[in-house]
């Protein structure tokens, strides 16, 4: 950095982050854009001035200064200021949009899983588990406390009160206290001085007040247990029934330990003169686990150690955090109780396997066909009752240990050797079952199995079963019953009866497919998916709609254009500061420049166009249109190197730039160069009068734009689409943005994204006015647009209070935060989230967005088919993850030059081939909601989409890493709104200006890395596999 003892550190060091360069490397003498600032970055730096230094700094003073010494002394500043603000600001410092959902925290939603694999304890011996428990409810006062309800004879609830007070003071487990300290992490365990039994009893209660009471209660059980009696009023004639409460803190009982309480406390009720048990080993019994383990702990460390537990999963309702509006304190727990239909020990003799293998093999089908993965975990609790350990059968304490089932799906497999396969596996654990988690796994599953306590219904319950709800406060739990029940619990504030009903009926159908015998596990995860819910996936997907035929489309996009400018003539089309251009002189420019090109080159010629948003640039377009040419619209910051490649792969055979001002080099093998400004002004001293409309033959099935994406291999994807294409999904109102006659639309995309060329066709076509953006004051023109389209990430640095004319907004091309959701959404007359990809032709989906709803990518237009597909290519039942296909007349013709991906990514329509087309593998993950809606989840592969980009990692590396030398290793990621490279492996003499050098000469402006760092070895997994996550910290370090 060049020395100037004026310049404000504070300016600098906030300059510096959001350029994501270090001071020294700021250049002072040059402008914000050369140091790499851009419009957004200037909305960033003038809000961040206004809340810290009280000045409103216009993000065009940011733009237009011609070196960064005025921007960074306190005196330059007040030259630019054009107010002093005295009020607070009170905008966020800085938001960063979700780039990626894959980059998602991966917390479950249960805190017990987030617990220290390592817990010092000091004092009375204690396990893993009830060490773990005491620190989770230390952190959620309430959580790990069971709920029992009895049911009593009223008359009998002396003998009841009597004979819990006698096996409680009985078991030495119920003087145990448990005090956690923090700073350090540290669990005393001690005995309490005396047990006194807390049982109180009250009136029925309204059920609202009963579920407060409730909450109480198991917050005052994290204590000692809590017994609250509820007494109905006598009635004459009949033995009344009281329902008995009463909750216990999870460190206290496991569900052995639950069977022989209660079985001690029918004993005292029946006899009240029985002496008490003097012979209590728990202690021992505990002391002996401990020892046991001590031995094998290397044993241990290396079972878990070959056991590759999967480190996450595709966000899903069920299994997932759920969203913001949807988090609650509270735990209202319900169930659900499923029966196998067929006998047990019937199963079981002719199976050979447990209805608890049976069970926890179901639920393995049932995460891999909601994950579509081939391998699942989740938890399986075991007793640790058949470790050789004396006395442990009869220990009253939680013994009991949660461990990581893995399990491998294979589809090829036959269901009888899949339990096989789950049996050796709940063997192995049982097994293991003296290790915790120090040895090397975490408690991350996502449902939990269990076996359910000994069925109890005593003479006193009048026939009522006791029941036990373990409130897990998030994840569901399925207790498994030796009678053959199975049931789920789950929290109702974080699940919804449709949502279990869901998981029930996966579960239900998986489990029958299974115990068949006879089917494999592919035939079971196909038939998890009943006849009523295809016919209505197909119903959303909008299969039945005739519009997705190409037999739809009559017109060509010129063909719709040319009747708005005869019927709408003098009205504006275009407007740029404020100056217009009407339909009629628009419609005679382009006839100007198609007249040009049809002497010059045959249909179907392809011209690239410097795209750099003037009205020219629209001329350029629509000029290329009208003589049956395919345009290819480049970036004005693009590559030379790029540019040239581009040209290239579209064998382009002209660059048509629109202004002689556009002075930059034509790209490599380029023969013609054509500048629409020249031709123009040539034509006005041409003695022929230019037509409005040009005499020309509709043609919808015909191409007409390429435009360009990131490869996978280092090669870009060249995406040719066709008239019929965009004409048909202009048919739907909220597809052309709402655009009528009077419709004022903002140009705020980047002029080669096919956003903005969904903009100038949907206006254009439709007899709106396009408000094109004036480079030096690039959001005025939001000031008088009724109509924005925009990605997140710019409407994330805008204030929605500064656009009141603005009264329809849509958010597309990268995921859409909750946040900005809600906030551009309220008081606009209709706010939209639209999804959809280049090779589709620009959108796909929608939905109206409302503050608080929960955002999705909507439902289909009537142009396009979507189906959600499983790894094999079955459709898949609501709430299901799989990969989003679409099908129909908006399907691109593919890639140019790229043969083998072509066929990868357009394959042919294997769910409605009636019209003989093809679906396009969109490599999104999403599943179906309740109400026909998409809910996107991420993507499958490496690809990201920042700044309204799509950017394939995988092809900026491949990029870079030749760039700099083959032998170089580049890992690309994402850190925050930015790119982020890690290099390890570097010949000398390549530093980070050599890197950067490398990467713009190579690379679009937004695939440039922001950070680089130089690493002596890439960080990998435990596996051998890069260790992305890694590297991403590293790089925000």
């Amino acid at each position: 950095m060049e020395h100037n003892h004026r310049v404000d550190e504070h300016l600098l060091h906030r300059l510096s982050v959001l350029l994501h360069l270090g001071p020294d490397r700021i250049k002072l003498n040059q402008s914000f854009i050369q140091n790499g600032g851009d419009s957004l970055l200037a909305i960033k730096f003038s809000n961040w001035i206004r809340r810290f230094e009280h000045l409103h700094v216009s993000v065009g003073a940011i733009l237009r200064t011609n070196n960064l010494r005025s921007l960074l002394t306190k005196q330059g500043l007040k030259g630019l200021a054009t107010e002093q603000s005295s009020c607070p600001f009170n905008g966020e410092d800085e938001v960063v949009a979700t780039s990626s959902p894959n980059r998602h925290d991966h917390k479950t939603l249960d805190p017990i899983q987030r617990i220290p694999t390592v817990i010092p304890t000091t004092g009375l011996p204690i396990t893993f588990v009830q060490a773990g428990v005491a620190v989770y409810t230390h952190r959620v006062p309430g959580a790990a406390v069971q709920h029992v309800t009895q049911y009593c004879y009223t008359d009998v609830l002396p003998r009841l009160r009597y004979a819990f007070a006698k096996a409680i003071s009985e078991f030495h487990v119920f003087r145990l206290r448990l005090e956690v300290e923090t700073s350090p992490l540290l669990v005393k365990a001690s005995w309490k001085k005396s047990v006194e039994l807390n049982w109180s009893e009250c009136q029925i209660q309204s059920h609202e007040d009963l579920e407060e009471s409730f909450r109480v209660w198991s917050i005052e059980a994290s204590a000692e247990p809590v017994f609250r009696v509820l007494t109905p009023a006598a009635v004459d004639g009949s033995r009344s029934l009281s329902v008995v409460h009463w909750f216990y803190h999870h460190s206290l009982l496991d569900g052995k330990s639950m069977d022989i309480l209660l079985q001690q406390v029918d004993a005292y009720v029946d006899t009240p003169s029985l002496p008490l048990k003097s012979d209590d080993h728990t202690l021992d019994v505990v002391r002996g686990l401990q020892q046991y383990h001590a031995p094998r702990k290397g044993a241990a460390r290396a079972f878990w150690a070959t056991r590759e537990i999967p480190g996450e999963a595709r966000n899903h309702p069920l299994l997932r955090i759920l969203d913001g509006d949807r988090l609650s304190s509270r735990v209202r727990m319900k169930y659900t109780d499923v029966f196998y239909p067929e006998n047990i020990r019937t199963f079981q003799s002719r199976m050979g396997f447990t209805l608890e293998v049976l069970v926890r093999g179901s639920l393995a089908l049932v995460l891999s066909k909601l994950q579509g993965a081939s391998n699942v975990s989740f938890m399986s609790v075991s007793s640790r009752r058949s470790l050789p350990i004396n006395d442990i059968e009869d220990a009253v304490s939680n013994l009991a240990t949660s461990m990581v089932l893995s399990i491998d799906v294979n589809r090829t497999e036959t269901s009888r050797n899949f339990l096989g396969q789950v049996f050796h596996k709940v063997l192995e654990l049982e097994d293991m079952s003296y290790s915790d988690p120090s040895d090397g796994f975490s408690l991350g599953g996502l449902v939990v199995v269990s076996s359910d306590i000994q069925s109890h219904t005593p003479w006193y319950s009048n026939g009522h079963q006791t029941e036990v709800m373990s409130p897990k406060e998030t994840l569901p739990t399925l207790y498994v019953s030796p009678t053959g029940r199975i049931r789920f619990t789950y929290n109702s504030e974080w699940r919804s009866p449709s949502e279990i009903k869901i998981f029930i009926n996966l579960f239900k159908t998986a489990m029958n497919g299974l115990a068949s015998g006879t089917l494999t596990v592919g035939e079971c995860l196909q038939n998890m998916l009943p006849l009523s819910q295809r016919e209505m996936v197909l119903k959303w997907g909008n299969c039945l709609s005739p519009r997705t035929s190409i037999d739809s489309v009559d017109d060509d996009i010129m063909s719709l254009f040319q009747k708005q400018a005869l019927m709408r003539g003098d009205a504006a089309a275009l407007e740029l500061r404020g100056r217009h251009t009407s339909y009629r002189n628009l419609a005679c420019m382009i006839n100007i420049i198609s007249r040009r090109i049809r002497e010059t080159f045959e249909p179907g010629s392809v011209i690239m166009i410097h795209a750099d948003g003037s009205i020219n640039w629209i001329v350029a377009m629509l000029g290329v249109l009208d003589a049956e040419c395919i345009f290819s619209p480049q970036g004005v910051n693009l590559p030379h190197q790029l540019r040239s490649e581009h040209y290239a792969i579209a064998e382009a055979r002209a660059f048509l730039v629109p202004n002689k001002e556009n002075d930059l080099i034509s790209p490599d093998g380029c023969k013609l160069r054509l500048c629409v400004e020249e031709l123009l002004q040539a034509a006005g001293t041409d003695s022929t009068t230019p037509q409005i409309t040009s005499f020309r033959r509709h043609s919808p099935l015909s191409a007409a734009y390429i435009c360009f994406s990131s490869g996978t291999t280092g090669k870009p994807k060249a995406i040719k689409c066709t008239n019929s294409g965009v004409v048909s999904l202009l048919t739907d109102p909220v597809a052309r943005l709402g655009v009528m006659p009077g419709t004022r639309l903002a140009q705020t995309m980047a002029p080669p994204f096919d956003g903005a060329i969904q903009g100038v066709f949907s206006v254009l076509c439709y007899g709106g006015t396009l408000v094109l953006r004036d480079a030096m004051e690039p959001f005025e023109h939001l000031r008088v647009a009724d109509t924005i389209l925009t990605s997140p990430s710019f409407a994330a640095e805008l204030n929605p209070g500064d656009y009141p004319n603005v009264r329809f907004v849509f958010l597309g091309s990268e995921v859409l935060p909750q946040h900005i959701a809600d906030v551009w959404s309220a008081g606009r007359e209709a706010t939209y989230n639209v999804y959809g990809p280049t090779e589709c032709h620009m959108v796909v989906t929608a939905q109206k967005i409302e503050p608080g709803r929960c955002v999705t990518i909507g439902r289909p237009f009537p142009s396009a088919r979507i189906y959600i597909l499983d790894e094999s290519g079955g459709l898949v039942p609501p709430l299901v993850a799989g990969e989003i296909h679409i099908a129909g007349v908006q399907v691109a013709q593919g890639y140019i030059g790229l043969e083998d991906e072509t066929e990868r990514r357009f394959v042919p329509d294997s769910i409605w081939p009636s019209d003989g087309g093809r679906m396009y593998r969109t490599g999104d993950w999403g599943y179906w909601t309740l109400d026909g809606q998409i809910a996107f989840i991420g993507r499958t592969d490496r690809q990201v989409k920042l700044g309204g980009f799509r950017i394939d990692l995988n092809d900026v590396q491949a990029r870079l890493e030749k760039a700099i030398t083959p032998k170089a290793r580049v890992v690309i990621v994402t850190v925050g709104d930015a790119l982020g490279c890690a290099i390890s492996d570097a010949p000398p003499g390549v530093g980070e200006e050599q890197v950067r050098a490398a990467a713009k000469a190579v690379l679009p402006p937004q695939n440039l890395p922001k950070r680089i760092r130089f690493l002596q070895k890439m960080p990998l997994s435990p596996f051998g596999k890069t260790d992305y996550r890694a590297v991403a910290k590293l790089l925000e370090t």
